[in-house]
């Protein structure tokens, strides 16, 4: 058997430290940067290199990325490929950005399929303060110009929580007629107390609680004593998930209230549910018996947050839930 020499040994590459470079030409700048990691990170670029065209081989043949600026691409590189001042504590150097320059980020590893650059840099634009935080308007727009779903909910909650209301010609311009509207519609349900689209629209949202919230008036269980009720009036079935309400104002701003079985309201016919005669439920912890006439009952209500969390969903879950499905 032969030997092999020095000269005939075939090496391995090692996976993270053999690079290839390429390169590419943003606006009148050239760029020479490791192959693998743009493979690695965006699949985008994975399928480009897998058809060799020869471009982006040297500085003669580089690959033209037209409609971005060389200051978003070299933020972007920065990510990638960070120096080591920056990754080395008490260097003098850290990797500081601008705004707009991780919004440069988001936008291209939005653009090139980079998910975890992408979420990094939502991450980090989210922490932004004082005039380089994002607007609530502009959160909106962002989100769903990059699908970063949470972004879309945050900025619909932060205008709703906002004590100064945003000109609609703003909102107009900004996200358009349609969401302004539905805003809106949350904001006056939820500001003024009032839910929109309720059989009900006269009571407040501190007035509705489920089924399942009511207990016994007479001891302190938290068992359920109902779970199945049909109103005596419009004949709706009424399960442990239906919403009822009662027309009394709340003495407080808490979520726990006593009521008697005479104010309770169905949802539907805005009556109450139960017969006025004979027992309506027994307490199954204190075994007492209780009379629509004259009971009192426990009921833990909405607040305003679970009110507009509910409307939230309503006017722009579709849309929330096909942004994560983009993002998935």
């Amino acid at each position: 058997m032969s030997e092999t020499g020095p000269s005939e040994q075939k090496h391995a590459p090692e996976r993270n430290f053999f690079w290839e470079c390429i390169v590419f030409k943003v606006e009148d700048e050239l760029f020479s940067v490791p192959k693998n990691e743009f493979v690695r990170v965006s699949d985008v670029f994975a399928d480009m290199f897998e058809m060799p065209s020869g471009e982006g081989r040297d500085r003669d043949h580089p690959i033209t990325l037209e409609g971005y600026t060389k200051r978003e691409f070299r933020s972007l590189l920065n990510v990638m490929f960070p120096l080591h001042e920056y990754l080395i504590p008490d260097s003098g150097t850290t990797l500081k950005f601008s705004k707009e320059e991780w919004l440069g980020v988001l936008k291209l590893a939005s653009t090139w399929n980079m998910a975890k650059i992408k979420g990094y840099a939502a991450q980090e634009i989210g922490k932004l303060t004082d005039e380089q935080a994002i607007r609530p308007l502009e959160k909106i727009q962002l989100a769903r110009r990059h699908s970063v779903p949470n972004w879309l909910e945050e900025g619909i909650t932060s205008l709703l929580e906002q004590s100064e209301p945003t000109p609609l010609d703003e909102f107009e311009e900004t996200v358009g007629l349609s969401t302004a509207s539905r805003i809106l519609a949350i904001r006056d349900a939820c500001g003024s107390g009032v839910l929109v689209g309720t059989s009900s629209p006269q009571l407040s949202v501190s007035n509705r609680f489920r089924m399942d919230s009511m207990r016994c008036g007479n001891c302190a269980s938290s068992a359920v004593i109902f779970t199945k009720h049909t109103c005596q009036h419009c004949k709706t079935t009424l399960t442990a998930g239906s919403v009822l309400s009662f027309a009394s104002a709340p003495a407080d701003v808490s979520r726990q209230h006593t009521i008697s079985l005479t104010e309770a309201l169905c949802g539907s016919c805005n009556r109450c549910p139960f017969p006025p005669k004979g027992a309506a439920f027994a307490c199954p912890t204190c075994s007492s018996s209780h009379y629509v006439s004259h009971s009192a009952i426990r009921v833990q209500t909405f607040s305003v947050f679970h009110a507009r969390k509910r409307l939230i969903d309503k006017y722009f879950g579709e849309e929330i839930k096909e942004h994560r499905s983009w993002v998935a």
